[in-house]
């Protein structure tokens, strides 16, 4: 039963409301002590022992939190609130057989349920259990016939790259309910495929159905851009803005358009303008703000303000410090410029802060680093050929190119690759 159904003039209930203004308060063992009182007055009220073992999670106290659910399960095994808290409870200790049995059971009573959801279907994917997953999504469409389950299912068929089941899902779907939302979910597994013209369309009608729907608008922006007609694509990224100038996504697709139509300038602005509308502390934001500075240098690269792009690369690495890409871009400039010493500091501040992916990855950038050396040693720069080697067998020491290099460059002898 829910609190507001409470007679709020009983004893207990009040000890229970005061209970929780001194849970709000952080004061959990004054609370911990009425709740007691609580459950001792009314052995059979649920609640009571619900946020009795929510006390005893603030409290670290994750037993005595256990046996309060299982007691409240007691009084009603079907009851949401305490299956709901002991589930998550069971999920935090990684006892992931006994929560998901728990979370199924929760999502059987109330398949609509957003946070349940939220909790166990990430939970199932960490733990390798891909089709129970898509079982449990499955099963609460069929339960739901729902939109924003339909959108939750088609996103996570692609998250684990089943595109094609994703597909042809949305058009099953599509069958019940011609929505906006569903039309652009179908159109982006299309764009995956690189089916562009035929993504277009389905964009189309769900403009017709919202036509205040930026999301299409910057999905049709984006489908003109890849077919190369970058006319259209700049219209479609203008009339995102008309919508939304106060999305950085649409400032995105503005600076995308930019770039294709190689129009520099203006996309060097349109990429600021969307990274001056993102809060750093929006971390959904963080992947579009990394896109942003690699437009943004990107243009500038291509107008050859060189130092005016290593500036922004800089603020890129303080905004997105694990995005590996504002460490490629300075090495690779740096050292085609022939400033060595400063795309090895890069790359040793890189290293450091273990950015890259693979060791792979890794030494794919120290290979295109050794390959401006030798250029630089061919111009007479022995001395920091000599350096730069030093650094690259240190980082490689199972490189054999680096140690041979460097044998080379000392000794004259062998050769030089």
């Amino acid at each position: 039963m829910p609190l507001r159904h409470l007679d709020p003039t009983q004893k207990h209930v009040k000890l229970l409301r005061a209970a929780l203004e001194l849970r709000e308060g952080e004061e959990y063992e004054a609370a911990l002590d009425l709740l007691r009182k609580v459950v001792n007055l009314e052995p059979d009220l649920l609640l009571g022992y619900v946020f009795l073992g929510l006390v005893y999670q603030d409290l670290d106290n994750e037993k005595e939190a256990e046996k309060s659910f299982r007691a409240a399960l007691l009084i009603d095994n079907q009851s949401v609130e305490a299956l709901q808290s002991l589930g998550l409870l069971l999920l935090s200790q990684n006892r992931l057989a006994e929560a998901f049995g728990i979370l199924r059971q929760l999502v059987n009573i109330n398949p609509g349920n957003q946070d349940v959801l939220d909790m166990l279907v990430p939970a199932l994917v960490k733990d390798g259990r891909l089709e129970d997953a898509d079982q449990i999504l499955s099963d609460v469409w069929e339960k739901t016939r729902h939109e924003k389950i339909a959108v939750r299912y088609a996103r996570f068929l692609v998250s684990i790259d089943r595109v094609d089941q994703a597909h042809d899902f949305l058009l099953h779907a599509l069958d019940e309910i011609e929505s906006p939302h569903l039309l652009v979910e179908l159109a982006l597994t299309l764009v995956i495929d690189e089916k562009y013209a035929e993504a277009i369309p389905l964009l189309k009608r769900a403009l017709e159905l919202r036509p205040d729907y930026d999301r299409a608008i910057r999905g049709l922006s984006h489908c003109y851009a890849q077919l190369n007609i970058p006319e259209k694509a700049l219209e479609e990224a203008e009339h995102a803005l008309a919508v939304s100038p106060g999305h950085y996504r649409n400032w995105q697709t503005k600076a995308d358009a930019l770039l294709l139509s190689e129009r520099y300038d203006e996309a060097v602005e349109a990429a600021q303008t969307g990274i001056s509308l993102i809060n750093p502390e929006d971390s959904e934001a963080q992947p579009v703000l990394g896109i942003l500075y690699i437009q943004k240098i990107n243009a500038l690269l291509h107008l050859n303000r060189i130092n005016e792009a290593l500036v922004e690369i800089s603020k890129a690495q303080e905004r997105v410090p694990d995005d590996a890409r504002f460490y490629h871009y300075p090495v690779e400039i740096l050292a085609k410029e022939g400033r060595l010493s400063d795309a090895l500091a890069v790359m040793k501040r890189a290293i450091e802060a273990k950015v890259f992916a693979s060791e792979g990855e890794q030494l794919n950038l120290l290979n295109f680093i050794a390959d401006e050396v030798i250029n630089e040693y061919h111009k007479g720069h022995i001395r920091d050929a000599k350096l730069a080697f030093e650094e690259l067998v240190g980082w490689a020491p199972q490189e054999p190119r680096f140690r041979k290099a460097l044998d080379f460059v000392l000794t004259g002898k062998g050769e030089l690759t």
